[in-house]
C-alpha cells in the first residue's frame, strides 16, 4: 500500500498470508512468476526466511537485468553487512 501511495502504479506483493487487494499468498522461496517479471523486488524479511539463499535467488530471478533488489535488515556492523552481501 505504501508504494501505491508513492505513485507506483503496478505493485505485486506476496506473503505466506494473503492480504488482498495488494498481497497474494505465495512462497517467497518459490515465486510463481516468470523470470525478469519485475523492475524492483523489496523485502524486509530475508533474515526470517527458512532458506535465505533460495529466497534471494528467487528475488534475483524475477527482477529484470538492470532492475533493483532492496533488502532491509536491522542495523548491523560493517562485518555483518559484508557477510549478508
Amino acid at each position: 500500500m505504501a508504494l501505491t501511495k508513492l505513485g507506483v502504479e503496478d505493485v505485486t506483493g506476496v506473503e505466506l498470508i494473503e492480504s488482498l487487494p495488494f498481497v497474494s499468498r505465495a512462497d517467497p522461496h518459490n515465486l510463481p512468476f516468470f523470470d525478469e517479471a519485475f523492475d524492483v523486488a523489496f523485502t524486509a524479511h530475508l533474515e526470517d526466511a527458512l532458506y535465505p539463499l533460495q529466497y534471494a535467488r528467487e528475488m534475483e530471478r524475477t527482477v529484470r537485468k538492470g532492475g533493483v533488489l532492496v533488502v532491509v535488515v536491522e542495523e548491523r556492523s560493517e562485518e555483518e553487512v559484508k557477510e549478508i552481501v
